[in-house]
């Protein structure tokens, strides 16, 4: 799996199958926002059974938020990452996040000259909604090697959270 956290900004989750040539599949994805991980985890597990995998996935590729939003001002509670594997079973892997390598990796899953694609996703609500994220990118005027950083504006619309979380995912490759 891929994550990309949000709560006043969404969150997306997508769910992967590789093969043995190093090609990624994306088989679903789902978008959310102002969900306790309860509630994100509820809806990972609803897309899980929906293509039987809900035995199959072990591990999410997560950004780094999911270890430090609380942690980080000293306080003692539970990380994201701890309430989704203590609560709900799923564990975390720390996403490569760095954005200039990403999205050097996406380009080179994306590219047009390997067949079969290196990328490949099914068609599904979750995954038009994603691809629409991935197909918007527009690269950065102050830095070609990188694509232009996008927020979710106050009501959640927008933002560049499923790219991440399909960047994390081919990184984590």
């Amino acid at each position: 799996g891929g994550f990309d956290w949000g709560y006043a900004h969404p969150f997306c989750f997508g769910v992967f199958a590789a093969d043995e040539d190093g090609g990624l599949l994306l088989i679903d994805s789902c978008h959310g926002r102002q969900l306790q991980p309860a509630g994100i985890a509820e809806r990972w597990r609803d897309i899980l059974k929906k293509h039987d995998l809900l035995e199959r996935v072990r591990m999410v590729i997560a950004g780094h938020d999911c270890w430090s939003d609380i942690k980080a001002r000293g306080e003692r509670g539970p990380t994201l990452e701890e309430q989704f594997r203590v609560n709900e079973g799923f564990y975390f892997r720390k996403a490569h996040i760095s954005r200039v390598a990403g999205v050097q990796n996406m380009r080179a899953y994306f590219a047009r000259a390997t067949h079969p694609p290196r990328f490949r996703m099914f068609d599904t609500p979750g995954n038009r909604r994603t691809w629409e994220v991935l197909a918007s990118r527009v690269s950065d005027p102050d830095n070609v090697e990188d694509v232009l950083k996008v927020d979710a504006d106050h009501e959640g619309r927008g933002g560049d959270d499923p790219y991440d979380m399909v960047r994390y995912a081919l990184m984590s490759r």
